[in-house]
């Protein structure tokens, strides 16, 4: 992958679909659809971002930006860079300390890889949490155990109305996507799916010329499912997006489970 540093595209904030992701907030939790989300679903959406575009699933029920109340549902006051990764952000696990989901440490580490200069500040990608509200949340004191089952679901919610409109956004603007976790390809293939658009899987071979023309540094497949490059075409707008699929980033990349 190889975002030139100087053409690079900016996009700014979307603050009017961070709006309506508030508001689709409040409806899922008023149905009970959803009973743990971000306390502000589309803060994500409040950065300047350059042409990547990093979409996970879900986050921690424990981390700190976790509400399970609509009235901690709330416009995050200080939209500034160094609270860029607020959602990853936990100090449940050692008193008087903060620290970083390892989760997101791939993340972080691939968007610092790729900052593009703004006029006032670093421009960085864009990280998105494609299921923002799910319906997992442990007892009260319980800091271990997000990810067990017997707590509740973490599929995408029916109407995938989360998903749809963030999906969409970055199928319509950004030049390159990296994917984490299976709802979040789940949710990218039903848009593609629905809305028609043109897709393209890359095989090794395929991704060998894009390595030989284009510079980058792609690698190969290795022949596993957990790994799947894939072109899309927006139906709509004719943008070309170079999508990456890898399932569990953060145990694959560093070998660190999602504590």
């Amino acid at each position: 992958m190889n975002v030139n540093r100087n053409n690079s595209k900016v996009f700014p904030p979307r603050t009017k679909l961070a709006i309506k992701l508030r508001s689709i907030t409040n409806e899922l939790f008023e149905e009970d659809i959803v009973t743990n989300v971000l306390d502000d679903p589309g803060f994500a959406l409040l950065f300047e971002a350059n042409s990547l575009g990093i979409c996970t699933s879900y986050v921690r029920p424990t981390n700190d930006a976790s509400a399970t109340t609509k009235e901690r549902i709330q416009a995050f006051p200080n939209v500034i860079i160094e609270h860029k990764f607020r959602a990853a952000f936990r100090s449940c696990d050692i008193p008087d300390t903060t620290r970083m989901c390892h989760a997101y440490d791939p993340f972080a580490a691939i968007c610092c890889a790729f900052i593009v200069e703004g006029e006032t500040s670093p421009i960085l990608p864009s990280i998105t949490e494609v299921v923002l509200g799910h319906n997992r949340v442990p007892p009260p004191g319980v800091t271990t155990e997000d990810f067990e089952e017997k707590h509740g679901s973490i599929d995408i919610d029916p109407e995938m109305l989360y998903a749809r409109e963030i999906v969409d956004d970055h199928l319509r603007h950004l030049d390159y996507i990296l994917i984490d976790g299976h709802q979040t390809l789940k949710a990218f293939m039903t848009v593609i799916h629905d809305e028609g658009h043109i897709v393209f899987v890359l095989s090794d071979k395929e991704l060998n010329i894009l390595d030989e023309e284009n510079n980058y540094l792609i690698g190969s497949t290795c022949g596993k499912n957990s790994f799947i490059p894939f072109i899309v075409k927006h139906v709509e707008t004719g943008n070309i997006t170079l999508v990456y699929y890898l399932l569990q980033m953060s145990s694959n990349v560093t070998g660190v489970s999602v504590c």
